[in-house]
């Protein structure tokens, strides 16, 4: 199939210590080398891309995406603070 078909999902990356300096920027780069191509990459805990979100709103498809990233950001830093 094309790579615009696959759609690539990434969850827990705080699993151990090591995750961060091993399997967690080796998944990136392949979701990078695969969204080149087509591809969709999908983050799936909002914990884990906190912080992050000036580099993902860069590699948004595009801007409304990015912005929409932003406000769920917003809205879950209101919903923690309850």
């Amino acid at each position: 199939c094309p790579a615009s078909e696959l759609m690539v999902a990434l969850q827990c990356g705080g699993s151990d210590a090591w995750s961060g300096v091993t399997a967690n920027p080796a998944l990136g780069y392949a979701c990078d080398l695969l969204t080149m191509q087509g591809a969709t990459g999908v983050l799936a805990e909002t914990p884990e891309i906190y912080g992050a979100e000036h580099l993902l709103t860069r590699r948004a498809v595009d801007r409304a995406t990015g912005d929409k990233l932003i406000g769920l950001i917003k809205w879950w830093e209101d919903y923690t603070a309850r």
